[in-house]
């Protein structure tokens, strides 16, 4: 229990330092991929606390006078249990105030909150040529959304009546999509396999589907059936 609660205490602690951290022009020695990594550490401790009941979370909030008393140099925040709850929002909210977070870290964070549904913050104000979206991160934050929402069905005959009424709208346009959603997904998810079925079915049943595929970047196509291998058995359909 003793090892427990040292661990506790020493995240909680790591945590702190991570908001104090996210609050300086420090923020502009950080590459994406140390944010990446931060975020990905922050969840990890948000799922800890999540497991806590509420006795041990009011404990550990309790400790938190006792961290100023001693460091001095650590923020002076008012957190509440639901702010452990949900720590990664909560740092996000915090950086996102610092006027100094360069646009590289703007897109990582914006792309974290579309890949866990976390509501998307304010930024500190910068000039407007900063906030404009690149043309070239469309299709990205496109493709997740959509992922997100396919996840959101949660039933394979909602998810395949939702595609079969997407195709009879633009079916070039959904299977490049699709393309893309599949580049961002995980192999052998219920999704993903839902995904790769209905792509089975469609291309058995009409053929105009296999002359969408075959504009499409073959190396590409390749990249993907080695990632997804259920595809290649997809493409085997007559």
């Amino acid at each position: 229990m003793a090892d427990r609660s040292t661990t506790l205490l020493c995240l909680l602690c790591h945590y702190l330092k991570l908001l104090q951290s996210c609050r300086l022009p420090t923020v502009l020695s950080w590459s994406s991929e140390l944010l990446k990594s931060i975020l990905d550490r922050i969840n990890e401790f948000q799922e800890i606390v999540r497991s806590l009941d509420d006795i041990e979370l009011d404990a550990l909030l309790l400790f938190i006078p006792q961290v100023h008393s001693t460091h001095f140099h650590l923020p002076h925040l008012g957190l509440g249990p639901e702010d452990l709850r949900n720590s990664v929002a909560y740092f996000i909210q915090v950086i996102a105030n610092n006027p100094h977070l360069p646009k590289a870290h703007r897109d990582t964070i914006f792309e974290h909150c579309l890949d866990h549904s976390i509501e998307v913050p304010k930024f500190s104000p910068v000039s407007e040529s900063v906030l404009k979206i690149p043309q070239s991160f469309l299709p990205a934050i496109e493709s997740r959304l959509f992922g997100r929402h396919l996840i959101k069905l949660d039933d394979e005959v909602r998810i395949w009546a939702f595609l079969d009424f997407c195709y009879t709208l633009k079916p070039d346009y959904l299977i490049n999509l699709l393309i893309s959603v599949l580049e961002s997904m995980i192999p052998n998810t219920e999704v993903t396999c839902c995904v790769i079925n209905w792509l089975g079915q469609a291309i058995a049943k009409d053929n105009n589907v296999r002359v969408i595929l075959d504009k499409q970047d073959h190396a590409r196509i390749r990249d993907l059936c080695f990632c997804h291998t259920q595809l290649l058995e997809a493409f085997r359909l007559k």
